[in-house]
């Protein structure tokens, strides 16, 4: 998938979740999130801030207000975003979703499977469903798997098997762990959600290494 196609799918995603944020109650808006301490509101405010990029001090600001550790950084800028914006991230959703601007420190490749995963993070705790693109999804998957500093998936999974039932992918040595590409995409990003579609012996193992929590970002 060229840099083009990745933004068609991102752009595409973008509006699909601004549809189901469009749909949802006050109550809805303020239930928890996949992200461990984000609430729906702060993921959606997440997602509808990348087109918008903040000016390099206020980077530089939230990197010393969180003693530099970059996911310290994201959670302050998205919890201070989700009470900036509330509800109307659905609008901005919308209104940016052919964006091709970029936060600094960040790439296409990463906003091409974060806009998936955030995604999910929303719908899922909702019991609610969200098409993700497969195809964008296993490139999603393969960068997760690849990139070792993303999220330390190949290492936290050393010696398991992941297989996609959906698309062809797959990755890793071991025991297997089987299903939907989609909810590959929250197990390989730290996400116990994900293992629920799972089938395999892989599946405890991969359970008791996540242990019960939701990651962040």
């Amino acid at each position: 998938m060229d840099e083009n196609q990745a933004w068609g799918v991102i752009a595409a995603q973008r509006l699909r979740v601004a549809d189901l944020l469009d749909s949802l109650t006050a109550e809805q808006w303020s239930a928890p999130s996949l992200c461990a301490g984000w609430a729906v509101t702060d993921v959606a405010a997440h997602v509808a801030s990348v087109p918008r990029p903040m000016p390099a001090g206020a980077m530089v600001s939230a990197a010393f207000r969180a003693r530099g550790r970059l996911h310290g950084m994201i959670d302050l800028l998205t919890r201070e975003a989700g009470r900036r914006y509330g509800t109307e991230s659905a609008a901005m959703l919308r209104s940016d979703a052919a964006s091709t601007a970029l936060p600094k420190l960040t790439n296409w490749r990463n906003i091409l499977f974060d806009t998936q995963i955030h995604a999910l993070d929303i719908a899922r705790p909702l019991g609610l469903e969200m098409e993700v693109d497969r195809a964008a999804a296993a490139v999603g998957a393969d960068r997760i798997w690849n990139v070792g500093f993303l999220f330390g998936a190949r290492k936290r999974y050393d010696g398991l098997s992941f297989r996609a039932t959906d698309v062809d992918w797959s990755a890793g040595r071991g025991d297997e762990i089987a299903g939907p590409v989609a909810d590959l995409l929250l197990v390989l990003s730290g996400r116990p959600a994900g293992l629920d579609r799972m089938t395999g012996d892989g599946v405890e193992q991969a359970r008791d290494r996540l242990g019960a929590s939701a990651v962040g970002a």
